[in-house]
């Protein structure tokens, strides 16, 4: 004892003591004994010592505790002190719902569907009851989930809505809805502006339930703002004067059913989901277009409104007196100020006598007089009617928010292309002293080496991204081809879009937040800045809100640990890259694809580094090696979390629990050559046919998928070598391999180049060709828990370590091989609370001398 005068036991002790060394000699011939003979059939467990209680209470049983009282300190007082399978002898908490941890002392966060998990395929990246949805840490003292910038709720399960520096969300002039709301609601259908991006308006109820549905939140910009933070402004909107357009016309029929119209009989219009007042059968048209124009879904002086009827002589007439006679009205309603392909008007809350329809579309007709066509609009709603600069922001001393800088030539109008009040640039009038040059190659005159020019409406512009210069230039100076066959518009360079190449255009990605809509769908493709930001048209460069990154706002940016995106035990990856490092149930590699869902390239989140099944040599560094975090010699873990900050700690099996470790056996023939034998991905290097255990247990516990196994020759291995010396399927020669440090039901050793699978054979080669065969099956499936801390004891994430309850202390998992290994209480360096110690509560079991570190 090193000079040291040895302590003196009492009699307790020393009877515990002889007790236990008892116990390790057994098991440690049981061992021996297994090791000459191979494995043997299933063993029976040993019992080496007997627990008294359940973590943090008292040990009285309680039959002996007064009528009505319990523990209450016991698993915490937030849970059952439950005896378990192993000859009753043993406690376990059973904790109540919120709480958990091996003494029910944690509690457990809100959970909702991942944000971005490893799929296996393609739809499988977000499993729901997610804790804190996978973008977030718990805190397990409070049960509060500390959510990744950006994201919010309280399992972190929203997207934040976009806030300005004053913290208003949509920056004031917006709200924040869902992508179920935007596909489910009608809303601020009037609101005519065009936008370079953001959602001004919801014009149809559709549904959306993708797993987003709920999750992904925008901005739906008030009246007057647009971008996808509503904090740009919105310029007047009108069609193309330089382009011929229809109007749309709508024809409302109205006939009084047999029996008459009767004094009350109404109606109601409903167009973009707005309602007039109740309409009677007799009223005049004046009424209808007072009340039609007082919708906040059409412009006040909008509508041209004609009624066809028969007059008391049975004359047509234009001008009917009423809506709805015995002999019908059709009455056209041309829309002069909503262009385009206009949603039908409905009729609704109509009484009973009166037979009532909507006629819309080309080529259809009224039934009360067919000559009576319907026309479907195709004019266009541009901002500044595309003959403008539409200034959003707003530049000092050039132009304000909102505000439309007109082309030379172009000045306001009515909405119908002539002069008027709207600041829309959508009434051409030209100088006719002016002859601007048209810049093409079908006026160039070679002969005298000049442009030829005439008359046009092709853009003099100052451009956006010129200013402050207010100078206009021929289709801001870079481009040309503009001609009345271009519809007078400019072809314009690269990385200029506009009629009149006035913007520097950004990039476009597929829509982060949009309207579903049931011809599109949601996430359409080719949206600017992807609505994930806003574009800045004098520079050509998106500025992406807080959850996104990429020239486009194209995807989501990853959580920065300490100085670095993902820190140092890990790398940034979409969905699809992680989709190639899928593991299946028993931690083998199965690679999925995942390219077909809309988030594939756009969700990213932090791939952590992780040994566990990783066996590919393309792997970054940081992804292909666990950390060691100490103290212990095998305490090494996987980074984890949204941003690879925290730590899994060891696993093991739980002491108080029967179980027996995996042996599968391995059947080889030939007489030459060499195989490999692959383990969760990882192959061994090149193992002869004729060798012996120790060289086949030195290959796979130089893997990093294995620690520590056990092998040996039996069946009939009368040549102590790796296979057979010949092709004779009448021998059973065989080795054996048992896991001492990997638990559970584990997937096979799979041979080299060859697809997993029970029994499956494999040709050994060697120079000269194929020289004999092996194959892998299992023996005795392992049923040993691979639990956090072994299931005694509290994972530090912030370090990766366990705090073993009160008795426990790091173990070695199974030295021992065969019936041994079942109860085994060795101490050892694996981290995981998988020792168990009596009589010397908390005491330092590695300080002992013959520690047995495993």
């Amino acid at each position: 004892l090193n000079g040291q005068r040895p302590h003196r036991l009492t009699p307790m002790v020393r009877w515990r003591f002889v007790a236990v060394l008892c116990l390790w000699v057994e098991a440690s011939v049981e061992a021996e004994s297994s090791s000459s003979r191979g494995p043997s059939s299933r063993p029976q467990p040993v019992v080496l010592f007997q627990s008294t209680g359940c973590p943090g209470g008292e040990t009285t049983p309680a039959s002996l505790l007064p009528a009505g009282t319990f523990h209450a300190q016991q698993c915490s007082g937030h849970g059952i002190c439950k005896t378990t399978e192993f000859l009753n002898l043993s406690y376990n908490c059973h904790c109540f719902h919120g709480y958990t941890g091996a003494d029910c002392s944690l509690r457990v966060c809100p959970a909702g569907t991942a944000w971005a998990a490893v799929p296996s395929a393609n739809s499988t990246a977000h499993p729901p009851h997610v804790e804190c949805s996978g973008f977030g840490h718990c805190n397990r003292q409070t049960g509060e989930c500390k959510c990744k910038t950006g994201y919010t709720g309280e399992a972190c399960q929203r997207l934040r809505c976009p806030v300005d520096s004053s913290s208003r969300s949509c920056s004031g002039h917006g709200t924040c809805i869902s992508m179920r709301e935007a596909a489910e609601q009608v809303r601020h259908p009037w609101n005519r502006a065009s936008p370079m991006q953001g959602l001004v308006r919801l014009e149809e109820v559709s549904s959306y339930d993708d797993w987003d549905a709920d999750m992904i939140h925008g901005c739906l910009c008030d009246p007057g703002y647009e971008g996808s933070d509503c904090s740009l402004r919105s310029c007047a909107v009108g069609h193309d004067p330089m382009v011929n357009g229809t109007n749309e016309l709508q024809v409302l029929d109205c006939t009084c059913a047999s029996g008459g119209c009767k004094d009350g009989d109404t109606f109601r219009l409903q167009f973009r989901g707005q309602s007039t007042p109740r309409i009677g059968f007799n009223d005049s048209i004046d009424l209808l277009v007072y009340h039609f124009e007082r919708l906040p879904t059409v412009t006040r002086g909008g509508l041209e409104v004609v009624s066809y009827g028969l007059d008391s002589k049975g004359n047509l007439t234009s001008v009917s007196p009423v809506l709805c006679s015995d002999s019908g009205v059709a009455t056209t309603i041309r829309f002069l100020r909503e262009h385009g392909d206009l949603p039908a008007i409905q009729v609704q809350s109509a009484s009973s006598s009166l037979v009532m329809q909507v006629v819309k579309g080309t080529g259809n007709s009224s039934s009360v007089f067919p000559w009576v066509n319907a026309t479907t609009g195709d004019k266009t709603e541009l901002a500044c009617s595309g003959r403008g600069v539409c200034d959003r922001r707003g530049h000092e001393g050039v132009s304000q928010p909102g505000q439309c800088a007109c082309f030379e030539g172009f000045e306001g109008s009515d909405g119908q292309g002539k002069a008027g009040l709207a600041p829309d640039c959508g009434h051409f009038a030209p100088n006719a002293s002016r002859r601007l040059a048209v810049w093409t190659d079908a006026y160039f005159d070679e002969a005298s080496d000049v442009l030829a020019s005439e008359e046009v409406g092709c853009p003099m512009v100052a451009p956006i991204f010129n200013y402050p210069s207010t100078t206009k230039l021929l289709c801001s100076g870079v481009g040309g081809n503009c001609s009345e066959a271009t519809g007078y518009t400019c072809n314009c360079s690269a990385g200029y879009t506009g009629y009149g190449c006035q913007y520097r255009q950004c990039p476009a990605s597929r829509s982060w937040f949009d309207e579903s809509l049931p011809e599109y769908g949601a996430h359409r493709l080719a949206a600017t800045c992807g609505d994930g930001g806003n574009c800045d048209e004098s520079t050509g460069r998106c500025s992406c809100n807080e959850v996104y990154t990429g020239t486009a706002c194209e995807k989501t940016s990853c959580a920065v640990n300490g100085t670095t995106t993902c820190g140092q035990h890990g790398q940034c990856a979409s969905i699809a890259t992680m989709a190639r490092f899928a593991l299946d149930d028993q931690g083998q590699p199965a690679p999925g694809n995942y390219t077909e869902p809309w988030d594939a390239f756009k969700m990213r989140t932090c791939l952590c580094s992780r040994l566990r099944g990783l066996g590919m040599a393309s792997l970054a560094s940081t992804i292909n090696n666990n950390v060691y975090v100490g103290p212990f010699a095998h305490s090494t873990v996987a980074a984890a979390g949204y941003d690879c900050s925290r730590f899994e700690c060891p696993t093991g099996d739980d002491v108080y629990t029967a179980g027996w470790n995996e042996v599968q056996e391995v059947h080889c023939r030939g007489g030459g050559g060499t195989f490999q034998l692959a383990f969760r991905g990882f192959p061994t290097v090149p193992i002869a046919y004729n060798a012996s255990e120790s060289d086949i247990q030195d290959a796979l516990e130089s893997l990093p998928s294995i620690r520590k196994v056990a092998v040996s020759f039996d069946r009939g291995n009368e040549f102590a070598q790796a296979c057979f010396p010949g092709m004779d399927s009448s021998k059973n020669h065989s080795f054996f391999v048992e896991f001492l440090s990997e638990f559970g039901d584990l997937p096979l050793l799979v041979p080299s180049v060859q697809e997993p699978g029970n029994g499956v054979e494999l040709l050994l080669g060697n120079s000269s060709g194929t020289v004999g065969s092996a194959r892998v099956t299992i023996h005795t499936s392992g049923n040993k828990e691979d639990l956090e801390c072994g299931g005694q004891g509290i994972c530090n994430v912030d370090h990766g370590t366990c705090a073993c309850l009160a008795g426990f202390g790091s173990g070695s998992g199974s030295e021992l091989a065969g019936r041994a290994s079942l109860g085994a209480n060795a101490l050892g360096h694996r981290g995981d609370c998988g020792f168990r110690f009596q009589g010397t509560e908390r005491f330092n079991v590695l300080a002992q001398d013959g520690g047995g570190a495993g």
